[in-house]
């Protein structure tokens, strides 16, 4: 995960204060919890879809000035390249299935074809940015983005094939 590898670098600092949780030279709090959104606001997925989830403004505002900005810097690059990366491998093997940018909104709700339903709080999603996929059948999950390819085939894997993709769309 992106925040735990920003984590163990910070636990990694050589300037650090045994047990004060401040560098030595007075450094932000090395460990931020992720703020509440500011909105309540939801979204209903009633498809098949990757959902990219964003912070809001205000979450990104309470995360960096709360941190170094070094610090702050470098996990904002990691997950901009680790969404990056994610949307290419979509677009280049995955371009069948509908992809949502989520941003402003708290709730993700996803109605599957039985009408049942899921709703996912992103206030009680640990990261800040994400991707969960949802095929309409079974509950929504949450992809590790370094492993997207994986977790793409393993959750669509009755999906793969040419004719199960245009199946998969017709429903």
């Amino acid at each position: 995960m992106p925040l735990a590898a920003a984590l163990l670098l910070l636990a990694c600092d050589s300037h650090r204060d045994a047990g004060s949780g401040r560098s030595s030279r007075g450094a932000k709090p090395r460990h931020v919890e992720k703020p509440p959104a500011r909105c309540q606001d939801s979204i209903r997925i009633t498809e098949s879809a990757a959902v990219f989830f964003y912070p809001d403004s205000g979450q990104l505002e309470t995360v960096k000035n709360s941190l170094d900005t070094n610090i702050y810097k470098a996990i904002m690059h990691d997950y901009y390249y680790q969404m990056r990366n994610a949307g290419n491998v979509l677009r280049q093997s995955w371009s069948w299935l509908r992809t949502i940018i989520v941003k402003d909104r708290r709730y993700l709700l996803f109605v599957k074809r039985d009408s049942s339903r899921k709703c996912i709080d992103l206030d009680k999603v640990k990261d800040l940015y994400g991707l969960c996929l949802f095929d309409g059948k079974k509950d929504p999950v949450f992809v590790d983005l370094p492993n997207v390819n994986t977790a793409l085939n393993f959750y669509f894997r009755e999906s793969t094939t040419p004719q199960k993709k245009a199946q998969h769309l017709k429903k």
